[in-house]
Formats: structure tokens, C-alpha cells, sequence
């Protein structure tokens, strides 16, 4: 199932849908509601941090992932961007969605991208961006 929906900006103001800006919609995503958990006295659990998601391509060439991480200053590893992105919970997907800011991770080689050997063009399998430290606008 494809993300058609989720959306990146520099700005909150400035989100667009990732195919308005050449970027192929994400093949899958994930949401962690909290960073992590602990069990209680009484065995109930719970959620401590904030939450994180990642989007995930199964393939991407190098000028689609040159305009994702675009969004990351040069030498950097992280950036605070703006994204909507699908939540865990309602009723179906246009209900999941919400509106965050948050930190924007660069996927590293072999962690998070895989450069497919023998093309002539650098193309990219398996990309996971992540995004941690989600604040719900």
C-alpha cells in the first residue's frame, strides 16, 4: 500500500504532498505512538517520549533522494522539518492523518539505503528516512 497522502516542508506553511516535488510517495510507513515503555507495579505499561515514523521506498533513484534530502543542510545528519504522515489510529487513512514537526533523519548506506550495484545510473533500494522527536501541531 502506497502513502499518497504524507507531506514535508521547511515550514509548517510550506508542506506540500511529496509528489508535488518529484518525490515518489512512499511504498510503506510506520508510527511509534511513544519513544519507549515501562511496565508499572500494577503490570499496566506505560508510554513515555514522544512519537517517530519513517516512510519507505523499495527503490529510488539518486535525483528523488537528492530532493528528499534536500530538506537536511549539507553535512548534516538531521534537520527539524514539517511533515504529515499517517498515526495508528482512525477509522481509515485520510482520518490518520496529522500534521507534525519534527526531526527529519539521513538514511546512511546499508542503514537506511542500499545502492543497487551494476547500474549505470545510482539507484537506491530499501530507503528508510526516519523521524523522531514528533510534536503534533
Amino acid at each position: 500500500m502506497s502513502c499518497p497522502d504524507v507531506e514535508i516542508g521547511a515550514t509548517e506553511l510550506g508542506m506540500l504532498k511529496l509528489r508535488y516535488r518529484g518525490i515518489p510517495e512512499p511504498d510503506s510507513h510506520t508510527y511509534q505512538a511513544y519513544s519507549s515503555a515501562i511496565v508499572r507495579g500494577d503490570h499496566l505499561s506505560i508510554g513515555l517520549g514522544t512519537p517517530s515514523a519513517s516512510w519507505s521506498w523499495v527503490s529510488m533513484s539518486q535525483l528523488e533522494l537528492d530532493k528528499l534530502i534536500s530538506f537536511i543542510d549539507s553535512g548534516e545528519a538531521s534537520k527539524v522539518v514539517y511533515i504529515k504522515t499517517y498515526k495508528d489510529e482512525g477509522p481509515n487513512l485520510p482520518n490518520m492523518l496529522a500534521s507534525f514537526s519534527a526531526v527529519m533523519h539521513r538514511p546512511q548506506d546499508r542503514n537506511g539505503k542500499n545502492i543497487i550495484t551494476g547500474s549505470r545510473r545510482p539507484t537506491y533500494n530499501e530507503v528508510m528516512i526516519t523521524f523522531t522527536g514528533m510534536e503534533e501541531l
